[in-house]
């Protein structure tokens, strides 16, 4: 699962007519579209609002009870002094101009793409008085965001829109949607690779078999679950059977017992090599 932010609907519109996102029903504060693995919402221009909006799209998938992993990806345009203009970047550094605090997005293996630093700020930076790319946004994404998700899964692209050339007043929608259009390979790359992380933390932190229903039938303290999780998972990786198929830990009266003779059957268990 995936989640796109964008400011601006000409920002979003790209991606949602080449993947054919639907908008969401009901009535929403921030305007949402959906496709398959994937939520995106329009936030509006400036920290506030795209606060605002990434909390909206957390809690929102929380009271839905959605307990796979989520990689976020914010995707828009910025300024930069001098980079062409279309260039993307992905970013490795991301600061709040008005707090001075920074994000590290941490990107596991060989990013797809350049990779730059973006910095924050409160209003369009006309005189490009940054080394950076500059937005509007993307540190309030991070601010929020990081408080759910580790900085493995939260990520910035921008694409260059405006330089000192080119400025800000030649921006325009239609100009936007077509520089995002262009990078749109680009993007989808990044949005696969996302989305395959999200589906590999989610098996790694899946729930054992047979853990919930074990914990309806025993009454398990804190550190007895954290024991329980780590033998489920050993049984897993050494036998397809179901632990409530073996009538020794059927007969079992407490959470202690259960443990005690679930350690005994897996030392019981015969261990494969394979072919050898």
């Amino acid at each position: 699962m995936i989640n796109l932010v964008c400011a601006l609907k000409c920002e979003a519109d790209p991606m949602i007519q080449s993947w054919g996102l639907k908008k969401s029903a009901g009535r929403h504060p921030f305007s949402l579209y959906t496709g398959p693995q994937c939520m995106l919402v329009i936030t509006g221009t400036g920290r506030l609002n795209a606060a605002a909006g990434c909390a909206y799209l957390q809690g929102l998938q929380a009271s839905l009870d959605a307990t796979e992993p989520v990689s976020w990806l914010n995707v828009g345009v910025a300024g930069h002094a001098q980079e062409e203009l279309g260039t993307g970047f992905l970013m490795l550094k991301v600061t709040d101009a008005q707090s001075g605090r920074s994000w590290f997005p941490v990107w596991p293996g060989r990013p797809p793409c350049r990779c730059s630093e973006l910095t924050t700020v409160s209003a369009a930076d006309g005189d490009y008085r940054y080394a950076t790319l500059v937005d509007m946004e993307a540190a309030a994404m991070m601010a929020v965001v990081s408080r759910f998700v580790t900085l493995e899964f939260v990520h910035c692209y921008k694409v260059v829109s405006d330089n000192r050339m080119s400025g800000t007043a030649q921006v325009t929608a239609s100009r936007v949607s077509a520089l995002v259009d262009a990078r749109l390979p680009e993007i989808e790359t990044l949005v696969s690779f996302l989305t395959d992380l999200s589906v590999q933390e989610q098996r790694a932190v899946a729930l054992p078999r047979d853990y919930s229903s074990l914990l309806e039938r025993y009454r398990f303290s804190f550190t007895q679950r954290q024991q329980l999780k780590k033998l489920l998972y050993q049984w897993q990786a050494l036998t397809p059977a179901a632990v409530g198929e073996q009538a020794a830990l059927r007969e079992c009266r407490s959470a202690g017992q259960l443990l005690a003779a679930l350690q005994q059957a897996l030392q019981q268990l015969p261990v494969h090599y394979g072919d050898v």
